[in-house]
């Protein structure tokens, strides 16, 4: 007999497993609702409002724009702005820029521009002066020269000059018809603007003024009695020399730190040693020791370059080596990072600008470019220099690498400065060996002597009678030969007949 099984089906609180009987159903869990709090709901909305209103208050200070005036056209140093020369420009600037707000252009309307403006440029108020560039007994002269008579080198503003005023063949005829003789005239002068001149043989624009500018008879009272002055005290004309190297170490800002320590100087001169290796700097690491931060330096001028304010920053980036802090014998150290020289591309041209007119500041500039320093945008440094030294030893390596660099330097200065090799005595050559091979005069040969040289390389102590040993007498013989090709260059370079004889008496 067969019984029949009634299966209950699934209730609300089963469910059917894979076999068909039913399994229990975890119950449902109750989610217990969050209680509101009112006051953390404020404090995220007002945070949230602070943000977007700190945002706004960035993005509008980030954004502010000054009304400034800038240079609408080319304004020669000296002449009166006008309206047309000034045009108002709505800039972002950094604190540290100085400017001129457009709200102030009808009080610099007739003041004079202190140096040469160029257009589009930021205005400073440094650069226009309600005040007489001219001062008593002084006179602003223009000067033509035949494309003969233009120096090879570019004349730059404040740089002294002698103009000689030779007789023509009527007054020279006349003068000896009379038993006399026509002698030419001298006149000390210093320049302040102008245009270069074409040398073709036509006039370019503007070569009134010796091609350059502030021709003529400018400080010249004034300036013809201090002449006399310094002629008879020995030294008239203060020198630029640019020192250079080649592979090895050959000891360039050694010797250029031994050169500065041994310049001859007249009460009131001083001289600069500025380090312009791009390769970076080593006297404030070497012979100062660190004893200064970087505060100081090369890498300072070039913002200061951008803002056409090198002069002013110049000065200030000095460093006195002496131990007396009579302050005539300073130091521009470099770069301290290699990486900062692709920033001072526009800078070396000032640089270059600044050193051929620092005679007016009776100093004499010694530019150590270290290894690479001669080429590139910094070569402009050794083209405007006085004299050009090519730092060797007189070994076969280091000579093969200067014979190297004389070469591609005479290709980039050409005649204007005078270039010498100064030796370095640890090798076997002799000087009249190294003179024959490398087409090159040897201006003078330094000794060998490492103890010596650490006190300037390195700022080792000094051993006993430093001042005297052999390496620095050596840089005192150096110094007045390289004097001496200074002067060679200038009676050179300038006109025949007095300027020759003065130049010859300067030093």
């Amino acid at each position: 007999m067969s019984k029949s099984t009634t299966v209950p089906a699934p209730g609300p609180g089963t469910q059917e497993s894979g076999q068909g009987r039913p399994q229990p159903v975890a119950a449902p869990r109750m989610v217990k609702q969050r209680r509101r709090r009112p006051g953390l709901i404020a404090l995220s909305v007002a945070l949230i409002a602070a943000g977007g209103l700190s945002g706004a208050v960035l993005y509008s200070v980030s954004g502010q724009r000054t009304a400034v005036l800038i240079v609408s056209r080319d304004v020669p140093v000296g002449t009166k702005l006008t309206k047309a020369d000034l045009a108002e420009a709505s800039v972002a600037l950094e604190p540290a820029v100085k400017s001129v707000k457009a709200s102030q252009a009808s009080k610099l309307l007739g003041q004079r521009a202190a140096v040469d403006l160029r257009a589009g440029s930021l205005l400073a108020p440094a650069q226009v002066t309600n005040k007489s560039l001219l001062g008593p007994g002084q006179q602003l002269v223009g000067v033509s020269l035949k494309p003969s008579q233009i120096p090879a080198t570019r004349l730059t503003p404040g740089q002294k000059v002698l103009v000689v005023s030779t007789p023509d063949a009527d007054a020279v005829e006349t003068a000896k018809d009379a038993g006399l003789e026509a002698k030419p005239k001298t006149l000390a002068a210093s320049v302040v603007s102008g245009f270069p001149c074409r040398r073709d043989g036509q006039r370019g624009r503007g070569c009134r003024g010796s091609g350059e500018g502030r021709p003529g008879a400018r400080r010249a009272g004034r300036d013809r009695q201090r002449c006399g002055d310094r002629r008879r005290s020995g030294r008239q004309l203060m020198a630029v020399i640019a020192l250079a190297g080649g592979l090895g170490a050959p000891g360039v800002t050694t010797t250029a730190m031994a050169l500065l320590l041994t310049w001859p100087l007249e009460t009131g001169h001083r001289v600069v040693l500025s380090e312009c290796d791009p390769d970076g700097g080593a006297i404030l690491p070497g012979a100062l020791q660190g004893a200064l931060s970087n505060t100081h330096g090369m890498r300072n001028l070039a913002l200061a370059g951008r803002q056409n304010q090198l002069a002013e920053a110049f000065w200030r980036q000095l460093v006195d080596v002496t131990d007396a802090g009579t302050r005539d014998r300073l130091v521009l150290p470099g770069l301290y990072d290699p990486a900062h020289a692709s920033s001072m591309g526009p800078v070396w041209d000032q640089l270059a600008h600044l050193f051929t007119g620092v005679e007016e500041h009776q100093h004499d500039v010694l530019v150590d470019l270290g290894r690479r320093g001669a080429f590139g945008p910094s070569g402009v440094l050794a083209q405007r220099a006085d004299v050009v030294l090519m730092v060797a030893q007189n070994t076969l390596r280091s000579l093969q690498s200067a014979e190297v660099r004389l070469t591609a330097l005479r290709e980039q200065v050409g005649n204007a400065p005078e270039v010498g090799l100064l030796l370095v005595d640890r090798g076997s050559f002799s000087k009249e060996e190294v003179q024959k091979h490398l087409r090159t005069d040897v201006v003078a040969t330094l000794p060998w002597r490492p103890a010596e040289a650490a006190v300037l390389s390195d700022g080792a102590s000094q051993p006993r009678k430093f001042e005297s040993s052999e390496l620095m007498r050596g840089a005192r013989t150096t110094t007045q030969k390289v004097l001496a090709m200074v002067a060679a260059r200038r009676a050179r370079l300038g006109p025949p007949g007095q300027i020759s004889r003065a130049v010859a008496d300067a030093r």
